[in-house]
């Protein structure tokens, strides 16, 4: 994934994370990563990571947190995690005195039957 930006290009890639069943019921956790760079550099690694349950019929999510960590002046602001049905999302923005904002959003759904996407 590329942000362009007018004072380059800012590069995203996505790791996702996924692990078994927790406790006796079903549900999986799963974190996706996004690490940002910046003329080449790593300027920040942004997680969300979700719990979900499902039953063969439906899926929820029975929780969802943020974490962040930003280099060489930069920083995190504004972070929001929804959740609706079996997708949790995470919007947050970058930001630098000297360069533009650059936009983060990160979602994870779970289908009916554990599947994570």
């Amino acid at each position: 994934e590329v942000i362009h930006s007018e004072l380059g290009d800012i590069e995203i890639e996505t790791i996702t994370t996924t692990y078994s069943s927790v406790s006796r019921s079903s549900g999986r956790n799963a974190d996706r990563t996004k690490t940002v760079r910046f003329s080449g550099e790593v300027i920040a690694e942004i997680t969300l990571s979700v719990t979900f349950g499902y039953d063969g019929k439906t899926s929820w999510v029975t929780s969802a947190s943020g974490s962040h960590s930003t280099y060489d002046g930069w920083s995190y602001e504004g972070e929001k995690i929804t959740k609706s049905g079996g997708t949790a999302r995470l919007t947050a923005k970058l930001t630098h005195s000297r360069y533009e904002d650059a936009p983060i959003n990160i979602s994870i759904t779970c289908t009916p039957t554990g599947q994570i996407s």
